[in-house]
């Protein structure tokens, strides 16, 4: 049993803690989880929750990212927990509890109206986590590369994106309900990250 302390992360840490998500979740050829999840892992005010060592080594990690999700005119401020992740010889010390815990506070005393947890794993479940919404996933195959390839039609054409589509992106994005509220330059971070389509 190691004496660790339990606490908010520094913005000066958040590279480590991209190093330990890396260390347990890193895959060849993926991207660092650092550059997938840019909302967890880059410098500024930081929301997530670690456990240090004596010596200030990052043991363990929940990344907590703060938004605003709007459903029609309503607005709620809401919480993610991801990159959830503890060092292979830390493990069995109830730490992902412990930082679950934390977190879920640190959510109720910032207003949040809700966390959202990918996973279903019994540590959620035992913390009033329960299932919620629906996950569509699409694969571009070569069919439908193929198809793509095919000359516009009245219905649709498709071009690659240029800086210029910008706004008109985000006006799409923000039409919908619900959805997270974001502005131009935090949809060009998303679209630069590759989270969306490499990390499943």
């Amino acid at each position: 049993m190691y004496n660790l302390k339990i606490r908010l992360l520094y913005s000066n840490e958040l590279q480590q803690a991209a190093d330990l998500s890396d260390l347990v979740f890193g895959k060849p050829g993926q991207p660092s989880m650092g550059k997938s999840f840019p909302a967890l892992f880059h410098p500024g005010v930081s929301h997530s929750y670690g456990a240090f060592t004596d010596e200030g080594e990052l043991v363990a990690f929940m990344g907590l990212a703060p938004d605003v999700m709007r459903i029609g005119e309503a607005r709620l401020n809401v919480f993610s927990i991801g990159s959830v992740c503890t060092h292979p010889d830390f493990r069995g010390q109830n730490l992902a509890s412990t930082l679950l815990a934390e977190c879920m506070d640190h959510a109720r005393r910032s207003g949040a109206s809700l966390v959202f947890v990918s996973g279903g794993r019994s540590l959620y479940r035992r913390a009033g986590c329960y299932d919620f919404g629906r996950v569509h996933y699409a694969m571009l195959d070569s069919g439908s590369a193929a198809a793509l390839l095919q000359p516009d039609t009245e219905e649709w054409s498709i071009s690659p994106m240029r800086p210029e589509d910008t706004f008109g992106i985000s006006a799409i994005l923000s039409g919908a309900s619900p959805a997270y509220e974001q502005g131009p330059g935090q949809l060009l971070t998303l679209l630069g990250s590759s989270a969306i389509a490499t990390a499943r």
